[in-house]
């Protein structure tokens, strides 16, 4: 005897921007709002964020041909050497702060003071970031790049689906574009989603 046991699972969405329940391929992400559309033929457009959990996304650091560089290290006299060895001609180097509390945290040293005693526990300045020198603003493109880094890092990794209907609701169309890092940035995706397809 053979027992064959099959789930579907439907994810519908209803929002008072769509006259009919719609039916979406993916199981959106409840944190990032889809964005309705009506075309002036009476179609319709629903983008939406999906989470994405293949681990595809590309490493914000290593996978792009930035030139930033990124070193963690398990004592300070690594760290601190690899700091002073730094080609001051090429890059400029930061001290990083990785504060791990169920989450990841890589931030500029001595900026995570608002988490109190908390910080002094699970922080640790445990890594070199270097910027290149032709970056307009060295501090703020390692701000900008530890912030991916830390989403990337957590796991907070989006696909973006868009999905066309006609006046009844049918599916017409669909498509998608993954591998967008941090919930921020893919909501911004959602609303501009044309661009990116």
């Amino acid at each position: 005897m053979t027992v064959t046991t099959t789930h579907t699972v439907t994810h519908t969405l209803t929002v008072d921007d769509l006259p009919f329940d719609a039916v979406l391929a993916h199981e959106p992400d409840t944190y990032i709002d889809p964005v309705v559309t009506k075309r002036e033929d009476g179609t319709y457009t629903v983008p939406y964020a999906v989470y994405d959990e293949s681990g595809d996304a590309p490493n914000p650091i290593e996978d792009y041909d930035t030139g930033i560089e990124f070193e963690e290290f398990n004592n300070a006299t690594d760290r601190d050497q690899y700091y002073h060895d730094t080609d001051l001609s090429t890059h400029v180097p930061f001290i990083v702060d990785h504060f791990e509390h169920s989450s990841h945290a890589y931030t500029l040293a001595g900026t995570l003071e608002h988490l109190g005693m908390y910080y002094a526990f699970d922080s640790r300045p445990s890594g070199v970031l270097r910027v290149p020198v032709d970056f307009t603003n060295h501090e703020e493109a390692a701000r900008s790049i530890l912030k991916e880094y830390t989403s990337w890092v957590n796991g907070e990794t989006y696909g973006v689906v868009r999905q066309d209907f006609d006046a009844e609701g049918n599916e017409t169309s669909e498509d998608a574009c993954w591998g967008f890092i941090g919930s921020e940035y893919t909501e911004e995706v959602v609303k501009d989603i044309d661009s990116h397809l």
